[in-house]
């Protein structure tokens, strides 16, 4: 495309393909650009850009791989991050070894690392949180810092960082078992100080809790 390694000097097995794709590469090998201004910014990193300017702010940012349009824009020296779908880890900068697979997925993350978000607008408003897993869409939507969180399901733990302040409110989730045992565990291990085993409550005696017991 026109202007692609435009300021390349030595690097070596590049591919770029799309307007400016890898425009401000200079000494970097092995990547490959594919889209309008894919890792337009790379000087001396090593990532894989496909999509509307992908990896577009990379600098010397190794091992990212980025697939979509924005996916992992904002992207400096992070490393090892892989963002499918557009603006999955859109607003990256030195955050490591996450992964984000779906449209906006951990789209706020800046610092955090060794993130794990499938779905659309999954952590999304991730920002330095560490460590959290999020399967299914909007799931830990509101998460900013807290770490080590783990959500399965559509909209789990949707609301973590404004927590409920009754026990009642928290057992409204019941029906939604996965949802309720996250939810509630996060609420007890920061307004409780109660161990996982203590704070979660149990169905009653006698009686099965799992998806027939309403019938």
């Amino acid at each position: 495309g026109t202007s692609s390694l435009y300021n390349n000097t030595t690097g070596n097995t590049n591919t770029a393909t799309g307007y400016q794709s890898l425009y401000s590469n200079t000494t970097a090998s092995n990547n490959t650009a594919v889209g309008y201004q894919a890792a337009y910014s790379n000087t001396t990193g090593a990532v894989q850009a496909f999509g509307y300017q992908a990896s577009y702010s990379n600098t010397t940012g190794t091992n990212n791989t980025a697939v979509g349009s924005k996916a992992l824009y904002t992207n400096t020296i992070g490393r090892y991050n892989v963002g499918v779908g557009a603006y999955a880890l859109r607003s990256n900068t030195t955050g490591n070894s996450n992964t984000a697979i779906g449209r906006s997925a951990l789209y706020s993350n800046t610092t955090g690392s060794f993130n794990t978000s499938l779905g659309r607008d999954a952590l999304i408003s991730n920002t330095e949180g560490i460590a959290n897993t999020g399967l299914g869409g909007n799931v830990l939507f509101l998460n900013t810092t807290g770490s080590a969180n783990c959500a399965l399901g559509i909209g789990a733990l949707s609301d973590n960082g404004f927590p409920p302040t009754t026990y009642s409110s928290v057992s409204n989730a019941w029906s939604n078992y996965s949802y309720a045992i996250h939810h509630f565990s996060n609420f007890a291990r920061h307004y409780q100080n109660k161990t996982l085993n203590e704070s979660l409550p149990h169905p009653p005696r006698g009686r099965r809790h799992d998806r027939n017991h309403h019938l």
